[in-house]
C-alpha cells in the first residue's frame, strides 16, 4: 500500500511546510478532503464510498463534494475510513511531554485516550489540563479523577483502614473540585492500595458527589479472579445506590475455574440494566494481563503460603509470571518465576513470597513496586465479552511500556479477530472504538463522522493492518494504519509522525 500513497506523503510534507495554510486563504472551499474512501461512519450503519471534507478541527461536510476543492485533497484509494478510535482506558498520558508523537496511540488508530484510571490520577487534574494545553501532544486526553489519589491526599500513610466520615467528606470536597475542573468521573484501583482498604459506603459516598454533578464510575474491581462475584455485586451496587453510570475496566475472567463463564457474567450485567443500572464494559485482546506482583496476594499477606500456592495455581502458573519489572534486582527482569525459581533451586512459591517480602520492605522508597505480565484468560471469554452491546474496547497500554497492549490493541482486533477470524464484522467493530466508546465515558462530539463533529478521522486498510507487537518487542508498530488526522491536523501517515501536535484537552460537556 506504499505507492497509493506517494503523492498524497507529499502532499502532506508540503503542507506541514507552508504552515497548512487554510481555506480562507487560498479561496478553496476547504481545508482538506479525502475522497473515494470506504467510510464506516461510526453508527454501525452499512460501509459506503463517499468524501469527508475538513475545515479547522471540524468536519464540514459529508455530501456533494465532487465539485468542491480543498487546500489538501487526498484520494482514499478505498481505503477504510473511520473516526479516530478512542482507547477506554489507557495509561498513555505517563511521559506524554517526552513522547508527544504519541506513535504507540496513533500508530493504532487511536486519536483520543481516557486516563487518571485503577484510581490514579494526576493532580490537580486542572494542572494536567493546563499542561496539554501548553504543552499539545498529538492525541486528545480525557481524565477521571482517581478515588486512590483523593485518599491518600486525606489519609496520607495511614490508609490501612476504612476512612473516618470527616476524611470522606474531605475526599467528597476534593471530587467536587476536581469534577468542577472537567473530570469525566470518578476511578477506582480497589485491587490496588490505598483502595483496597477502602470500604464500599465511602465509594457511593463519593460516587453520588460525583454523579450528581453529570459524572461516571470507572473500575478496576476489587477482584479479577477468586473474589470476582462478589466485586460484580459491589460495582453494581455502587452504581444502583449512588445512581450513577459504572463501567468495568478491562473486563475479564483472570481464574482457570471460571473459565468459559462469560456468557453467566454478561447475564448478569444484562439483568442490572434492566434494573435500571446503567453497566457498561471496556475490554482489551490478550489472554495475559500487566500489573503489580502484589495484586495476586489480596490479603497483602505475603507470607500466606496457602494464598500464595492458590495464586499460582489457579489464577496462574510460575511459567505464567513473567517480570518485566524489578528495580531491587534487575536481574529478574525477563524472566518467569519458573526460570528465577530453577537458579535459585528452589520452589517458585518460595521464590514468589520472597520476592514480596523484598517489595514489602522497601513501601517507602520509590521502587516499592514491580511489574509482572500473567497469563490467566481464555479466548472465548474475550471472544464473548466483545460481542456484548455494552462492551468498547482499551489498551490499559503505555507510550514506552512492556506488554503489546500499549502499541497494539486496537490493530490486534481489526486485524486478528475481525479479518483473520471473523468473530465480529467491521460495521460492528467500528462503533465500538468510536461512538460507544465515548457514549460509555462521557465524551462529546466526536465518535463519528458527521458534519459538525470534531475531526478525528483515520484511513486503514482492512486488508492489511494487524499488530506486530509482542513481548518481546512491546513497542513494534501496527501496520495498515495509513493516515491519522486529530482535530483537522494531519498527525502520522506512512509508518511516521508528523511532527504535528493538535491534540486537546477534553473537559467533560
Amino acid at each position: 500500500m506504499n505507492n497509493r500513497f506517494g503523492l498524497f506523503s507529499l502532499l502532506v510534507v508540503l503542507v506541514v511546510l507552508m504552515g497548512c495554510f487554510t481555506n480562507k486563504e487560498t479561496n478553496k472551499n476547504f481545508d482538506i478532503i479525502i475522497r473515494n474512501a470506504i467510510i464506516y461512519d461510526g453508527n454501525g450503519g452499512t460501509a459506503y464510498k463517499g468524501d469527508v471534507a475538513i475545515v479547522g478541527d471540524r468536519i464540514a461536510e459529508t455530501v456533494g463534494l465532487s465539485e468542491k476543492t480543498a487546500v489538501l485533497e487526498i484520494d482514499a484509494m478505498g481505503l477504510a475510513l473511520s473516526p479516530g478510535f478512542i482507547d477506554n482506558h489507557s495509561h498513555h498520558d505517563y511521559d506524554i511531554a517526552i513522547y508527544k508523537d504519541a506513535v504507540a496511540c496513533v500508530s493504532q488508530g487511536v486519536t483520543t485516550v481516557v486516563v487518571g484510571q485503577d484510581g490514579s490520577s494526576n493532580y490537580p487534574i486542572a494542572d494536567f489540563y493546563k499542561s496539554l494545553k501548553n504543552n499539545p501532544a498529538a492525541v486528545n486526553f480525557a481524565s477521571y479523577v482517581g478515588f486512590g489519589t483523593l485518599r491518600s491526599l486525606v489519609m496520607e500513610k495511614d490508609f490501612k483502614r476504612f476512612a473516618t466520615q470527616d476524611e470522606i467528606e474531605e475526599i467528597k470536597r476534593l471530587a467536587k473540585l476536581e469534577m468542577e475542573s472537567g473530570a469525566l468521573g470518578l476511578s477506582t484501583g480497589l485491587e490496588y492500595d490505598p483502595s483496597i482498604y477502602s470500604d464500599t459506603s465511602e465509594i457511593i459516598q463519593v460516587a453520588r458527589v460525583v454523579g450528581a454533578m453529570g459524572g461516571k464510575y470507572i473500575s478496576h474491581m476489587r477482584s479479577e479472579d477468586r473474589y470476582f462475584w462478589a466485586a460484580i455485586d459491589e460495582l453494581l451496587n455502587i452504581g444502583e445506590k449512588a445512581n450513577i453510570d459504572v463501567q468495568i475496566s478491562h473486563i475479564k475472567l483472570a481464574m482457570q475455574g471460571y473459565f468459559g463463564l462469560a456468557d453467566s457474567v454478561v447475564g448478569i450485567l444484562n439483568d442490572a440494566r434492566e434494573r435500571g443500572i446503567n453497566v457498561t464494559a471496556d475490554i482489551y485482546p490478550y489472554t495475559y494481563w500487566q500489573s503489580d506482583l502484589t495484586v495476586l496476594m489480596p490479603s497483602r499477606d505475603f507470607k500466606n503460603r496457602e494464598e500464595a500456592t492458590a495464586a499460582l495455581t489457579d489464577i496462574t502458573t510460575p511459567e505464567g509470571v513473567l517480570i518485566t519489572y524489578y528495580p531491587l534486582n534487575k536481574a529478574l527482569e525477563n524472566k518467569t518465576l519458573k526460570e528465577i525459581a530453577d537458579e535459585r533451586e528452589q520452589d517458585p512459591i518460595d521464590v514468589f513470597m520472597d520476592l514480596l517480602v523484598e517489595i514489602s520492605a522497601h513501601t517507602d522508597s520509590t521502587d516499592e513496586w514491580s511489574s509482572i505480565i500473567a497469563e490467566s484468560m481464555d479466548e472465548s471469554d474475550i471472544e464473548n465479552f466483545m460481542k456484548w452491546n455494552y462492551t468498547s474496547f482499551c489498551s490499559d497500554g503505555s507510550l514506552n511500556g512492556t506488554h503489546p497492549r500499549g502499541y497494539g490493541s486496537f490493530t490486534r482486533i481489526l486485524g486478528n479477530y475481525v479479518r483473520d477470524r471473523g468473530v465480529m464484522s467491521l460495521e460492528n467493530v467500528i462503533p465500538k472504538m468510536t461512538s460507544l466508546a465515548a457514549e460509555n465515558v462521557g465524551i462529546k462530539n466526536r465518535g463519528v463522522i458527521k458534519k459538525g463533529m470534531y475531526a478525528d478521522i483515520i484511513l486503514f486498510d482492512p486488508e492489511n493492518v494487524i499488530d506486530l507487537a509482542t513481548v518481546e518487542n512491546p513497542n513494534e508498530k501496527s501496520k495498515g494504519i495509513e493516515l491519522v488526522i486529530v482535530n483537522g491536523k494531519v498527525v502520522y501517515r506512512d509508518g511516521k509522525s508528523t511532527g504535528v501536535y493538535p491534540g486537546k484537552a477534553l473537559l467533560r460537556e
